[in-house]
C-alpha cells in the first residue's frame, strides 16, 4: 500500500468547503478530469452513499464506483474508490478551521493493482496525487472566487 498526502489552505469558511467539496454533485466542476458524477444511492449524503465518477484520462472515461466511508460535518469525510485501472484506494479529506480559512488535507491511501500491472504502480501514484492535487487546486480557485 502507497500513502500520499497533501493540502491547500482555502480563503473560505470551513462549512462553506466542506458543503461545497463534499457534494458529488458538484464535483465535475472542480474534479480534474471529472466529465459526470452518477448518483447510485438514494437519500441523504452520508456514510454509505455511493455514486459512480466518470473520469478521462489518456482519451479514454474510466468509471470509478465510489462509497462514502466517513462523513463528519464539517471536519472529515472519506471515500473508497473502486474499479479502474488504478485498482482500489480511499480518499480522506480533513478540514481544519483557520481564523475563517481553511485547511484542507488530503490522504490517499492505495492498495493498487493486482496481477501485471502491478509494475505500473509507480506510474499510478503519480497520477493519482497530481489529479488529487489538481483538484485540490481548482477547489481553492473556485471557492475563494465566490467571495
Amino acid at each position: 500500500m502507497a500513502t500520499r498526502q497533501f493540502s491547500e489552505i482555502i480563503n473560505r469558511p470551513i462549512n462553506d468547503v466542506f458543503t461545497y467539496s463534499t457534494d458529488p454533485e458538484k464535483l465535475a466542476k472542480w474534479g480534474e478530469g471529472i466529465q459526470e458524477v452518477e448518483m447510485t444511492s438514494d437519500g441523504p449524503l452520508g456514510v454509505g452513499t455511493t455514486y459512480i465518477v466518470k473520469n478521462k484520462m489518456g482519451g479514454q472515461i474510466q468509471e470509478f464506483k465510489n462509497e462514502v466511508i466517513v462523513y463528519q460535518p464539517p471536519r472529515k469525510f472519506a471515500f473508497r474508490t473502486g474499479g479502474g485501472a488504478f485498482g482500489d484506494y480511499t480518499s480522506t479529506r480533513t478540514f481544519d478551521d483557520l481564523d475563517g480559512k481553511t485547511r484542507v488535507t488530503e490522504t490517499i491511501d492505495t492498495e493498487g493493482p493486482s496481477g501485471i500491472l502491478k509494475i505500473l504502480m509507480p506510474l499510478i501514484i503519480i497520477f493519482i496525487k497530481k489529479s488529487h492535487h489538481g483538484s485540490l487546486i481548482r477547489l481553492k480557485e473556485i471557492l475563494e472566487s465566490q467571495q
